[in-house]
């Protein structure tokens, strides 16, 4: 469980100051770890993950609130979640711009979006293994900017992910830790890690619910209720 640099800390931290009750999502959340955290904290989680057999295999705690769909295609309606998470999985998405948007949609004005994954200290990688994309925090952040979210605060993690990296190595060794993450060896000492916590600045507008894929996006009874 939170197998991932961090691992929960990381995750208080991106939902730190929502009241009890809010209305989150994790994007990508795998077999539901932290979408069973956070209902245990009180908080109202659901989760979507395009890989409809890793959602098979969640525990029964967090399952009913899990739900195969992709990132730039979410099965919710505009302005219902008060946050969204992606942890270790943005880099992960081919089409990060549609998957900022889709938050911004699902997003009520004013909501957070709380982003915990790799970044480059130096050149970008387009493809870093399992890893994804790897890019710098500048371009990054330009990308939030432009899908309508203002930056509330960037923590550097490094020192989770060098912790993490650090006993994976001592119980699998280094060689075997590079193949599994399917990248170069010069590489691996190049990559941070980092939250950034953003709002969706509540005078854009330009993110509508609109498109061919808006009527799939109608809310089902299984689904967050509007508020």
């Amino acid at each position: 469980m939170f197998q991932r640099p961090g691992g929960v800390e990381l995750t208080e931290k991106a939902v730190a100051g929502l009241p009890q009750g809010s209305v989150l999502l994790d994007v990508g959340c795998g077999t539901g770890d932290t979408v069973a955290y956070l209902n245990g904290r009180g908080f109202r989680a659901f989760g979507v993950d395009c890989d409809e057999k890793v959602i098979a295999t969640a525990p029964d705690t967090a399952i009913r609130r899990l739900f195969s769909a992709d990132a730039a295609n979410l099965p919710f309606g505009p302005g219902v979640f008060d946050a969204v998470l992606f942890e270790c999985s943005m880099s992960k998405i081919e089409n990060q711009e549609s998957a900022l948007s889709e938050a911004f949609r699902v997003l009520r004005p004013g909501g957070r979006i709380a982003i915990a994954d790799f970044y480059s200290q130096g050149e970008g990688h387009a493809d870093a293994g399992v890893l994804g994309r790897i890019e710098g925090l500048d371009a990054f952040s330009g990308k939030l900017k432009a899908a309508g979210f203002s930056p509330m605060k960037t923590e550097d993690c490094t020192s989770s992910l060098r912790a993490l990296w650090g006993q994976l190595i001592f119980e699998t060794g280094k060689a075997r830790l590079i193949g599994q993450l399917g990248i170069l060896e010069e590489f691996i000492g190049t990559y941070g890690y980092f939250l950034l916590v953003a709002h969706r600045r509540p005078d854009a507008t330009k993110h509508g619910d609109s498109g061919p894929a808006a009527g799939r996006r109608a809310m089902r009874d299984d689904k967050p209720a509007m508020p």
